[in-house]
C-alpha cells in the first residue's frame, strides 16, 4: 500500500470522512469520480471506467498494478503483459476480453500480495482467490464469480481492499508501539529489581563485615 498513487490515498481519506462506502451503484461511482476529479489524465480515464457496465482485463490490470505500487504502465496493454507476466491473471485472458470477477479477485490478491488460506496458498488460482476475496469482506453483494465486472464495481473492491491494507497497517503498528511500551515497561522494572539485589547483597556484606 506504501506505493500507491496520492490520489487513492486521498480517495479512502475522502472514504473515511463521508462514512464510509455502501454498496457499490451509481451514487459510489460518481463520489469516486469526484474525488478524483483533480488528478488529471488518470482521473479521466477513471471516470470513463466508472462508466462501463464491464471492463477489459487490461482497463483492470490498468489501475490495479499502478495502485499496488508494483510498476507505472504506461497503458493498458503494459499493465496486461506485466501482470500477465507476473501470473496474476487467470488462463485465457485476452487483453481487451471481458474480465470475470474471480479473476479480478486474482489479480488482486497478486498484485497486492494478499495472503490467503491454504487452498489460495497452494493452488493461486480465480476459484480460490474468489473465496479468499468474499471471506475478506472484499466482495460484497450479489455476485457470482462468473459475472463480468463493471467500473464502479471494481473500484469498489479495490478502495475496500486499499482501505483494509491500510487498517491493517494501522493496527499492527499499533501493536508494535504497544510491545515497545511493554517491553520498556519490563526493561525498566528488571532494572529496579536489579538495583533492589544489589543493595541488599551491599547491606549484607556491611553487616556481616567485622567491626
Amino acid at each position: 500500500f506504501g506505493g500507491a498513487k496520492p490520489y487513492l490515498k486521498k480517495a479512502i481519506n475522502m472514504r473515511i470522512q463521508f462514512g464510509g462506502f455502501q454498496r457499490p451503484g451509481v451514487l459510489f461511482a460518481l463520489f469516486f469520480a469526484g474525488a478524483l476529479s483533480l488528478f488529471g489524465q488518470t482521473a479521466a480515464e477513471m471516470e470513463t471506467l466508472l462508466t462501463q457496465k464491464s471492463i477489459s482485463w487490461a482497463s483492470a490490470a490498468r489501475f490495479t498494478v499502478e495502485a499496488a505500487g508494483a510498476a507505472v504502465p504506461a497503458s493498458p496493454r503494459e499493465a496486461f503483459e506485466f501482470a500477465a507476466n507476473k501470473g496474476w491473471l487467470p488462463e485465457g485472458a485476452e487483453e481487451n476480453g471481458i474480465a470475470r470477477l474471480d479473476g479480478v479477485a486474482l489479480l488482486l490478491m497478486g498484485a497486492f500480495d494478499v495472503s490467503g488460506g491454504i487452498f489460495y496458498s497452494l493452488f493461486k488460482n480465480p476459484h480460490y482467490a474468489y473465496r479468499e476475496l468474499v471471506y475478506k469482506n472484499i466482495i460484497q453483494g450479489k455476485v457470482d464469480p462468473a459475472m463480468t465486472v463493471s467500473g464502479d464495481y471494481f473500484f469498489f473492491m479495490l478502495g475496500k481492499l486499499l482501505s483494509s491494507i491500510e487498517e491493517a497497517q494501522e493496527e499492527a503498528s499499533t501493536q508494535a508501539a504497544g510491545r515497545k511500551e511493554k517491553e520498556r515497561g519490563e526493561a525498566k522494572q528488571s532494572e529496579m529489581r536489579r538495583q533492589a539485589l544489589a543493595r541488599r547483597v551491599e547491606i549484607t556484606i556491611l553487616e556481616g563485615a567485622p567491626q
